[in-house]
């Protein structure tokens, strides 16, 4: 456990130090130690990207609508309600709200198997 604590405590994003001994930290580490795949799509919670791949979750009348910020999630198909909660609830704790983000259809795109993010990025 300390090391854990010690690892977290000294960690800023290119490096850590745990004693003496100071370990790089990059996306490609965390593959190799943790055997995340490298996904195709290196991408931050608060970038913009193109909504069109995730009109195929939206229910037909609401397709055409301008999906630039959010989308309430009673727009969203029914076969993806119970995947969609899931994200809401456990990745990113957003789960009280019915608001659908563009992080939240980034990891609804990265779990359908339609567009992979690289998660150790």
């Amino acid at each position: 456990m300390q090391v854990t604590k010690e690892f977290a405590l000294n960690f800023t994003g290119l490096n850590s130090k745990v004693g003496v001994l100071e370990l790089p930290i990059s996306p490609e580490v965390i593959y190799v130690v943790t055997e995340i795949p490298r996904g195709q799509e290196k991408w931050f919670k608060y970038l913009n990207f193109d909504m069109n791949p995730y009109k195929e979750f939206l229910k037909p009348e609401f397709i055409d609508l301008d999906l630039n910020k959010s989308v309430p999630r009673s727009f969203v198909k029914e076969s993806y309600a119970n995947l969609l909660t899931c994200i809401h609830r456990y990745f990113t704790c957003k789960g009280r709200y019915h608001k659908v983000y563009s992080y939240h259809s980034k990891l609804l795109l990265h779990f359908t198997g339609k567009i992979s993010l690289d998660l150790p990025f």
